[in-house]
């Protein structure tokens, strides 16, 4: 790459660019997206710096990456051709370049002559800008945000949206945009970026991801995505992604494994059920596997609003029309409001955290929420009846029928029988709750008593 190299309609030689870049770190109370900005430009030119990227995950636990320049490079071709970009043409940087995503889209631009058009990475990039923009890149937030404050998207000709999830009520909106492409994106950043592309509006909408020219895709035992970029790519990254090959160059993701319900011995994936309700169910929805003695997992729906205004029994109507019985959830809890990461997605581990939290019993009415436990709750309180009445019980018993004291005897040990027997079968399905409900109790009272001022 010798240039030239165009930011903000300025054209620059490599050694420009560098000295630019310089300059501008040296001006006081600059902006730190400018400072990153400037920083990355230089230590990309210095074949002496190392470029690192901190992963997401998405392949697994986060960890750094080494980046590789003439992988950057190559990856930045794959899309310039792909979108036919072309010299002088503009791209519009709105996300920060500590993330693969900022950076990418610079590399992008110098490496195939693009007037990069910088801009503070904010929930609204297009607040002050008023100029075409031919290629840009946002995360689904900004996508939002730009749209609810009515600032020209339309501007932008080619958009891509990913880091984040395209949700139902989103995408209905993009749908209804006739100015700009919108893409979906799919990729990570062991991948630079995206490798596969999919239009999610226009007259030709595409129900699967394509793969950029080159791009070689598979999946391994456990069904999951694998890539090979050559040139790009280390070998063949292993991604957690479920997804379903349609053919050598197009899959339709399905979900996460990490996500994966095992229920009654039956895999459910959670973004398959959701992608299927997204027309019966309009608020923020997902499904969870919470801890069950009898299943190992239940399937629950959880949804975001205000319990008291939500149909759920119209939905469960609908979802029962659309959906196999095992498929159905076992309950459906409402939330205010879900954890989301950094990224607008919908954190689930935390949200399970949270639910986890929320299911320890707090009262009785807790307890027997549902008429399942209600019916366990009285089967253990006869229980009890039965266990410590079985003297006065059996030995009514045998009074009435003029039984024989041996046999007086056995029928009272057959009434405290009955009762172990009913006691311990409830106690599986409410043991766990009791232990939870008393120990809530007991915290309280503690906390009571500790919070009394001696005298």
């Amino acid at each position: 790459m010798q240039g030239p190299f165009i930011i903000d309609d300025i054209a620059y030689s490599k050694e420009e660019l560098i000295a630019f870049s310089e300059q501008m770190l040296e001006t006081d109370k600059l902006e730190s997206w400018k400072s990153d900005l400037y920083q990355f430009i230089i230590d990309f030119f210095d074949e002496e710096v190392s470029l690192t990227q901190r992963t997401s995950g998405t392949t697994g636990d986060p960890k750094v990456l080494d980046l590789n320049r003439d992988s950057m490079i190559r990856s930045a071709r794959m899309t310039l051709k792909y979108f036919g970009l072309q010299a002088g043409n503009t791209a519009l940087l709105c996300l920060p370049v500590q993330y693969i995503a900022g950076k990418m889209m610079l590399i992008r631009a110098l490496t195939g002559g693009l007037n990069l058009v910088t801009v503070e990475p904010s929930g609204r990039p297009l607040e002050n800008l008023s100029r075409e923009i031919d290629f840009s890149a946002m995360v689904p937030l900004q996508l939002i945000e730009t749209i609810a404050s009515s600032h020209p998207i339309d501007t932008i000709k080619k958009l891509l949206v990913g880091g984040g999830e395209v949700n139902e009520n989103l995408l209905r909106i993009i749908q209804k945009m006739s100015q700009t492409e919108v893409y979906e994106t799919f990729g990570m950043s062991e991948t630079y970026t995206h490798f596969a592309i999919r239009r999610i509006n226009g007259n030709t909408v595409d129900v699967n991801f394509n793969v950029l020219g080159g791009v070689i895709i598979d999946t391994d035992e456990r069904a999951c995505l694998t890539v090979d970029m050559p040139g790009v790519t280390n070998g063949k990254v292993i991604t957690n992604d479920l997804v379903k090959i349609h053919s050598k160059t197009s899959f339709e993701w399905l979900g996460r494994i990490d996500n994966v319900i095992k229920s009654a011995g039956i895999k459910i994936i959670p973004e398959i059920l959701e992608k299927r309700i997204r027309n019966v169910i309009e608020p923020a929805h997902i499904f969870i596997g919470l801890s069950d003695p009898k299943l190992g997992q239940k399937l629950v729906l959880v949804v975001e609003g205000e319990d008291v205004k939500l149909p759920r029994d119209r939905w469960m109507s609908s979802m029962s029309e659309i959906m196999d019985k095992h498929e159905l959830p076992k309950e459906v809890v409402v939330i205010s409001e879900f954890p989301r990461n950094k990224a607008m997605k919908i954190d689930r581990i935390e949200l399970l955290k949270l639910l986890n939290k929320k299911s320890s019993p707090a009262s009785l009415k807790d307890l027997v929420n549902t008429p399942f436990k209600k019916a366990m709750f009285i089967v253990q309180i006869l229980s009890y009846f039965l266990i410590v009445g079985s003297p006065f019980i059996g030995g009514g018993i045998g009074k009435i029928l003029e039984l024989k004291t041996a046999t007086t005897a056995g029928v009272i040990f057959g009434v405290f029988l009955a009762g172990e027997i009913l006691f311990y079968g409830s106690l599986a399905f409410l043991g766990k709750e009791i232990v939870l409900l008393l120990r809530n109790k007991m915290k309280r009272w503690f906390k009571k008593r500790k919070s009394k001022p001696k005298l």
